[in-house]
């Protein structure tokens, strides 16, 4: 994830209103955060409420 799409989901998490949503979508599955398991890193796991790749959101088919 580069800086200033990280960026962005911080500035929209601070913003956003309780109705709207934040979905990451990643398509890179490298090992990413600093937890077992983690795709991406910490800060834009926690700001996410859900996290879709290709096999779906949180493993759940799309």
């Amino acid at each position: 994830m580069d800086d200033g799409t990280a960026w962005e989901i911080g500035y929209f998490y601070a913003k956003r209103s309780p109705e709207k949503k934040i979905v990451g979508i990643g398509t890179d599955f490298r090992r990413a955060g600093a937890s077992e398991g983690a795709i991406v890193n910490a800060m834009i796991e926690g700001s996410c409420d859900r996290i879709a790749g290709s096999s779906g959101i949180d493993g759940d088919p799309l």
